[in-house]
């Protein structure tokens, strides 16, 4: 027979080990890495190069260099084949690139645009283009777009499809990325300068009549100060006690006491009229 006690079966069991997953004979193959060593070694090289362990002259050196490295990497970018690269130094347009890897200045010195200007754009008039799964590639009429009247008063149907494309070049892309936002910049600044002078013609006229106001009642008073000044006593009392259930008496009166004040100033109630028995 195949199995014998001797083997211990398929894998046996003596001196051959425990089977494929037992502790005894390993599969043959890579030896997967020690992490301490690892570790340790990894140690060990940063200390050739950071030497006592921290921070030292040479340390300092490689990460500026590393730094430096960085910066100076990050001026590389790429230009797709429709698209237009553009190199701006301070803001300003310096020269173009063609499609395929490219190199500028890093940031700030240099930056890249890179608008799609050469692709082909397409605008359909009096028509739209609609893609149906179904049905395929339909074509919906747009008469408010397509109807037009002639010089001799007759109505035509004309569709059409324009194509276009942005000149290549540098200026011109500057002025076809910036067409949009200058004149909202522009209408936006425009409308804060008309609220702000809104707004100081208003606070100018409220100060300007306050200021005629009061040198009205100035001029009133030096012609006649005792008078102002009484009128304007008896103005500021009513506007106190207008609304308030007061008498006010001058002492020189000789009201008697116990004259009932608090009737004085309500109205006499009329009796409700009931209807009398015939």
């Amino acid at each position: 027979m195949p199995w014998s006690n001797q083997g211990g079966g398929p894998w046996g069991s003596g001196g051959g080990g425990k089977g494929p997953w037992g502790s005894g004979q390993q599969p043959s193959g890579p030896t997967p890495p020690d992490l301490e060593e690892f570790l340790r070694r990894s140690q060990d090289k940063l200390r050739t190069v950071l030497p006592g362990g921290s921070l030292g002259g040479k340390g300092l050196g490689l990460i500026v260099l590393a730094a430096i490295a960085i910066w100076l990497f990050s001026g590389f970018f790429r230009v797709e084949p429709d698209e237009l690269g553009v190199v701006l130094r301070f803001g300003a347009a310096v020269r173009e690139v063609k499609p395929g890897l490219n190199y500028h200045l890093p940031y700030p010195i240099e930056t890249a645009l890179t608008p799609k200007a050469l692709r082909v754009n397409k605008i359909d008039i009096g028509m739209r283009v609609v893609e149906d799964l179904r049905r395929g590639t339909t074509i919906r009429d747009v008469p408010e777009e397509s109807l037009m009247l002639t010089g001799d008063e007759n109505i035509v149907d004309v569709d059409f499809s324009v194509l276009w494309k942005i000149k290549p070049e540098a200026k011109g892309v500057e002025n076809y990325l910036f067409n949009k936002v200058v004149p909202e910049a522009r209408g936006k600044a425009a409308q804060i300068t008309q609220s702000a002078e809104a707004y100081r013609e208003q606070t100018v006229a409220e100060a300007k009549g306050a200021t005629s106001r009061f040198l009205q009642v100035y001029d009133e008073y030096k012609k006649a100060p005792d008078v102002t000044r009484q009128r304007m006593y008896l103005e500021t009392m009513e506007r106190l006690f207008g609304g308030t259930d007061k008498i006010i008496v001058d002492q020189g009166g000789g009201v008697v006491p116990y004259l009932p004040l608090d009737q004085l100033s309500r109205r006499p109630q009329t009796p409700p009229q009931t209807g009398g028995s015939r």
